[in-house]
C-alpha cells in the first residue's frame, strides 16, 4: 500500500517541513531510524522509530521540544503503522539534503 500525505506541525522539523508532501509505503519489516506514519487517536501522524521491542514501536519527531510522541502516549503497535516514508516531495531540493530513503 502507497499513501500520500501532507505534514502539518513542526515537529518533524529539520527533516520535514510543513506543507512537504511524503510518500509511504507498507512493509514488513521496520528499523530504528525509520521515519514513519501511523493512526494515533484517529490521527495519521509522522515520527521516526526509536526502538523496537517486539511488535511495538517508540517514536518521537525530529525536533523533540516540539512534539507529541511516545513519552506522551507510549508505544505504538505494528497494525497501526501506516507504512515507511520513502520520499519527500517539494520543490525546494535543497530539503532532500539530509533525508535518507534507506
Amino acid at each position: 500500500m502507497i499513501a500520500i500525505r501532507r505534514v502539518s506541525g513542526i515537529s518533524m522539523m529539520p527533516t520535514l517541513n510543513q506543507g512537504n508532501l511524503v510518500i509511504a509505503l507498507r512493509t514488513k519489516k521496520y528499523q530504528v531510524g525509520d521515519i514513519i506514519i501511523f493512526t494515533h487517536n484517529s490521527l495519521d501522524i509522522i515520527k521516526r522509530i526509536t526502538s523496537i521491542s517486539g511488535d511495538s514501536f517508540q517514536v518521537i519527531g525530529d525536533n523533540p521540544k516540539h512534539s507529541t510522541d511516545s513519552r506522551n502516549f507510549g508505544s505504538i503497535n505494528r497494525p497501526d503503522i501506516i507504512g515507511r516514508v520513502i520520499w519527500p516531495i517539494n520543490k525546494n531540493k535543497e530539503n532532500y539534503e539530509n533525508f535518507s530513503t534507506t
